[in-house]
């Protein structure tokens, strides 16, 4: 289920986000991913895995994209969603947090 906007038209999740540290920002964000994935494909992933390799197809992509989006207010490219876990949460850590990103995607290695 998607979560609902707080009225101002953020997302619980971006509120959640927010009030996080931002050191917790990746895993909470491959999490999310993890999670959606996990409704979509009804199974658990590797993050580190291919998404496609899980028989994710073109209809599964485009409701994964759609439910990333209305989370996170993130406007996603097809290819961005034929990553991992891992790799989509980067993208979308580097999109929320510009500055800090570089680091994030070291640390979480």
């Amino acid at each position: 289920m998607f979560s609902s906007s707080n009225g101002s038209g953020t997302s619980k999740f971006r509120v959640e986000l927010n009030e996080l540290p931002r050191d917790e920002w990746p895993a909470r964000l491959r999490q999310l991913v993890a999670e959606q994935v996990s409704l979509i494909l009804r199974r658990t992933v590797d993050p580190d895995r291919p998404l496609p390799e899980y028989g994710l197809d073109s209809l599964g992509a485009l409701e994964l994209r759609t439910r990333i989006e209305t989370e996170t207010g993130i406007r996603l490219a097809p290819k961005n969603v034929s990553a991992t876990v891992r790799g989509l949460a980067d993208h979308l850590y580097e999109q929320l947090a510009p500055d800090d990103a570089p680091a994030a995607a070291l640390s979480s290695q």
